[in-house]
């Protein structure tokens, strides 16, 4: 295990003096009277578009907790109720399938014991069911639709970690690591799981373990950071990250295009933000930031470079950090808030991140960049640059997509003057690049997409979005795939 500290440098924040630009875009999700958001969760797709879980309450801190969600249409948020009674909606996570249906999992405290539970929509109309009695959901989806659920239960002695699955039918649930003690262990709690999932199905859980012994006449609590995956020779394999005392809150676990994990995860003892990546059978872990903070997220982009957002205290602040030119390179984004925050970086590299306004007005907040954070390769061959701005579509580079929806192969049909070099690419509804085509056009030129990836795979049905750019020209258009 090697240890690394990063460098951090910050750039030009929200609302300060100067010359350069704001790098984000911020404004209000919903600002219903009461507690908005401060437990919420994020998620961007295909298209760019952000779709958000979170808590609601009044200001009175014993009255019910609605879970909400929300997502952008033409430039303005609409907000929909989930599910409305007593302690609904807490410790939520969101993931949209290749149909475009929100899937979340959450926690209902109900009748003197916790349940996760889960939500979707379909027609127009949410549904929820009950998974299991538990709290702390993680929520994924692979390229078949199946749903990975990850999940704690409180016993006795300590908390077990627990794992659903469901590709039609009833849930198959599976408890992988008990809270029974083990050997000479008195108390033993798993906490905080976070799931991704390859797109065939394999699930990689990163989670906290804090174990407690007897040691002479007192006591010695040990704290891991894990990850788990799964294969069919070894069934669950498990690996430690990282093992102090106050590391694991706060874990967020990410596949990059090579399905390799990265996770993020918390310090609260002797530093804040962390990161790790796995090299060979040992983990690199970065310090991000040194200074205590809490309520982190992670997004990988399409180049599978890490991007983190988190709480700093003392002052409060969101900070989002990114690599740049391997160095962590921070900017402010918002002061006077807490709770969650919530990060996805989207096909075209614009960042999205949301947050809790709780000494201000104690909205639910969004911010989206005002650069792009994937750099233009032919633009600049060099790394990423601090700051670039984003290149707004024109609407005179268009192209069709014949037929949709498709069943078979999809033509595209380019109408463009001259002879221009273009980039035709196709991503999955979670903004994962399954297919990179280069061509050049005259005036009209056709292109056929086989439905195999990069790799001469068949891709699944489902929705998919062909993107063609250009210098300084870029447009989307939506397919979607029957079969």
């Amino acid at each position: 295990m090697a240890i690394l500290i990063g460098l951090t440098l910050i750039l030009t924040p929200i609302g300060t003096s100067g010359t350069s630009p704001p790098l984000f875009s911020i404004d209000t999700v919903d600002s219903t009277a009461g507690w908005v958001g401060y437990d919420h969760d994020l998620y961007v797709d295909g298209s760019g578009t952000p779709h958000i879980s979170y808590s609601w309450r009044t200001s009175d801190p014993n009255s019910a907790i609605d879970l909400k969600y929300a997502t952008r249409e033409d430039g303005r948020w609409m907000v929909e109720l989930v599910d409305s009674t007593f302690r609904w909606g807490e410790q939520s996570s969101i993931v949209v399938d290749a149909e475009g249906i929100p899937h979340i999992a959450y926690t209902h405290y109900s009748g003197g014991f916790h349940v996760v539970r889960h939500a979707w929509k379909e027609g127009g109309v949410w549904s929820t069911e009950i998974i299991a009695r538990g709290g702390e959901p993680s929520i994924a989806i692979d390229s078949l639709g199946s749903i990975h659920i990850v999940f704690i239960q409180s016993y006795p002695l300590g908390y077990s970690l627990h794992y659903a699955f469901r590709r039609t039918g009833a849930w198959s649930i599976r408890t992988i690591d008990s809270a029974e003690p083990e050997d000479y262990w008195i108390e033993v709690y798993r906490n905080n799981p976070s799931i991704a999932v390859t797109a065939g199905g394999v699930p990689h859980i990163l989670y906290m373990e804090e174990k407690t012994r007897h040691v002479g006449s007192g006591e010695e609590t040990i704290t891991e950071v894990s990850h788990l995956t799964w294969n069919l020779a070894d069934g669950w394999v498990s690996s430690i990250i990282d093992s102090a005392v106050g590391r694991g809150w706060n874990n967020i676990i990410k596949l990059d295009q090579n399905e390799d994990p990265h996770v993020s995860y918390m310090d609260r003892e002797q530093g804040g933000a962390r990161y790790a990546t796995r090299a060979g059978n040992s983990w690199v872990i970065e310090t991000v930031d040194p200074i205590w903070g809490h309520s982190n997220a992670l997004s990988l982009d399409n180049t599978g470079q890490p991007h983190i957002t988190y709480l700093r205290n003392d002052p409060y602040q969101v900070r989002y950090t990114r690599k740049v030119r391997g160095e962590w390179t921070t900017s402010i984004v918002a002061t006077e808030a807490a709770g969650s925050t919530g990060l996805a970086v989207d096909a075209r590299g614009a960042v999205h991140i949301t947050f809790h306004d709780f000494y201000g007005q104690q909205n639910l907040m969004y911010a989206r960049s005002r650069f792009k954070a994937i750099p233009d390769r032919e633009e600049n061959p060099h790394g990423p640059a601090e700051t670039r701005l984003a290149v707004a579509p024109n609407p005179t580079f268009d192209f069709q997509v014949y037929p949709n929806p498709a069943i078979g192969t999809i033509q595209i049909l380019f109408q463009a003057p001259g002879f221009e070099s273009s980039a035709v690419e196709v991503f999955d509804v979670s903004g994962r690049l399954v297919r990179t085509l280069t061509t050049r056009w005259a005036a009209q030129k056709q292109l056929v997409w086989d439905r195999r990836d990069d790799h001469g795979q068949e891709v699944a049905p489902g929705v998919y979005f062909v993107r063609a750019s250009r210098p300084g020209q870029e447009t989307t258009r939506r397919l979607v795939l029957i079969r």
